[in-house]
């Protein structure tokens, strides 16, 4: 409606620097002044004109959770803008904030319509009521109405109007008339406590002196110390009773700290073997640490009591088949990664390939999981050098085998990829005996 107020933006000046960048929103006399005058601009000429029986009458209605509101317009003899002739708004009460969306959003057009009945009802043109819920455009064609909707249907027998759809977007008038602040149903929060005392730290079926435990073993890291110097009015590290904090939350070094907390909050009786993302946010409320997602996920993922008990989200998994036997050696190979060894030499990996006609097996030694095309490497130098291309390949699902780099390989080779079940981890039977 700015165009209908004269001086618009030297009354909104005010209210207009708060929205600027780099400007602190500060609510004083001259802003409240300016918003008094805007809502007085709103109520009087030439905003508001009386309705004229002669034009077509347009309501716009919208509904939220708490109240509905509804604008009355009317077109101009020029064509320009709509003009507003009334507003209209109301609570509603506990019995209507029950309603499904359809029945609120019908409501707000029948509020709307017993408000200005003196002028809708009998009106020379049909009126149009416009709406940003799509499935009112079918109210006079619905088949199934509840006692409630019949009711309704004979109230809106008496007037000749048809329902035409707006995106939200464009219907901010009536929408802001539903969400006046004073008809927001206000809820009295409690502050959040915790149900056992901040000096355990954590859900923990024996207490724990925690905060002693950090704060020793921070004492004896260089982490620590290097983060004190970077301490400002910009950083997010501060350090507070002899304990360094990331954002408010403490900082935990490495080291069995960071497993004893893991297994507070999610093995004892008190933290009921949560999930990932339950375990994650109840540590996090306290405690921080890099690769703090990672770590969660590692514990929580191979928990033994969370395997048992849980069910499988997943499809169920299919029935296992029997690999043909090969008909030459060295014909169908199957090979796996034996891994976190003691290191021996830097070799902390072996990559074994097993003959599963003769037996035969070779221990290839590896710095660290290769990737997939290092496995392709060691996999020419060591097999095919020595016995030729295999007609099938069995192994597990390792990122090393299920790679597009060594499917592509095996499929320009014509070597058959066999991947086990996810789920059977007897599918590979034979590299669980070499182990």
């Amino acid at each position: 409606y700015r165009s209908f107020i004269p001086r618009f933006a030297t009354l909104t000046a005010p209210l207009t620097r708060l929205l600027q960048k780099k400007v602190r929103f500060q609510w004083s006399a001259p802003e409240q002044q300016a918003f008094q005058s805007l809502k007085d601009a709103f109520m009087t000429e030439p905003i508001l004109k009386h309705p004229d029986p002669c034009r077509p009458f347009v309501v716009e209605a919208d509904a939220s959770d708490s109240a509905v509101g509804a604008v009355l317009l009317q077109t101009r003899v020029d064509g320009g803008p709509l003009f507003p002739c009334a507003y209209y708004s109301r609570k509603l009460n506990p019995s209507e904030r029950n309603y499904t969306i359809w029945e609120k959003e019908l409501l707000a057009i029948k509020t709307a319509f017993e408000a200005w009945r003196h002028h809708l009802e009998g009106a020379r043109h049909q009126v149009e009521v416009r709406t940003d819920h799509k499935n009112l455009e079918f109210l006079q064609t619905a088949r199934k109405l509840n006692q409630r909707q019949i009711r309704w249907s004979f109230f809106f027998s008496r007037f000749n109007f048809k329902i035409t759809y707006i995106p939200s977007g464009r219907n901010q008038q009536a929408d802001a008339l539903s969400r006046k602040p004073e008809y927001t149903h206000v809820v009295t929060s409690l502050p959040p406590r915790t149900v056992l005392p901040v000096k355990s730290f954590a859900a923990t079926h024996t207490p724990v002196d925690l905060q002693r435990q950090i704060r020793e073993a921070q004492r004896q890291e260089e982490f620590v110390e290097r983060r004190k110097q970077e301490i400002g009015p910009e950083s997010p590290w501060t350090f507070s009773d002899g304990l360094l904090r990331f954002r408010n939350k403490l900082y935990v070094p490495s080291g069995p700290l960071r497993s004893l907390i893991l297994s507070q909050c999610h093995d004892n009786p008190a933290a009921g073997h949560f999930g990932l993302y339950k375990t994650q946010h109840l540590v996090s409320r306290t405690f921080w640490w890099p690769r703090l997602r990672h770590d969660i996920y590692a514990y929580v993922t191979s928990c033994v009591q969370c395997r048992q008990a849980k069910s499988a989200t997943g499809a169920p998994s299919g029935l296992l088949q029997p690999l043909p036997t090969p008909e030459r050696p060295w014909g169908a190979v199957s090979m796996d990664f034996l891994t976190d060894l003691p290191p021996s030499s830097g070799f902390t990996t072996v990559y074994v390939v097993v003959d599963m006609l003769t037996k035969m097996v070779h221990f290839i030694p590896c710095r660290g999981l290769p990737t997939a095309r290092a496995t392709a490497r060691l996999f020419i130098q060591h097999i095919f050098r020595l016995h030729g291309l295999p007609d099938r390949v069995v192994s597990d699902r390792g990122t090393q085998f299920t790679a597009q780099f060594w499917r592509h390989l095996m499929a320009a080779l014509k070597v058959q990829v066999c991947l086990s079940s996810v789920s059977g981890w007897c599918a590979d039977d034979k590299q669980t005996w070499t182990f």
